[in-house]
């Protein structure tokens, strides 16, 4: 089944527990794509990337 075939919600699609599990698999490797364009470990904190978000932000 497509995810153009699932009726629900924005809401519903971005909602962890009852997003399609497609959907969840895309944006599972979006994460791990852009992580690895950024020169992040996959293992990198949340604290690190907002440090890192920070820094950008004051160039």
């Amino acid at each position: 089944m497509a995810i153009a075939d699932v009726f629900c919600s924005l809401a519903d699609l971005n909602d962890e527990l009852t997003m399609p599990s497609e959907l969840r698999r895309a944006h599972t490797q979006n994460d791990k794509a852009v992580m690895k364009a950024y020169g992040f470990s996959i293992k990198d904190s949340s604290e690190e990337i907002f440090i890192f978000n920070q820094r950008v932000i004051k160039v």
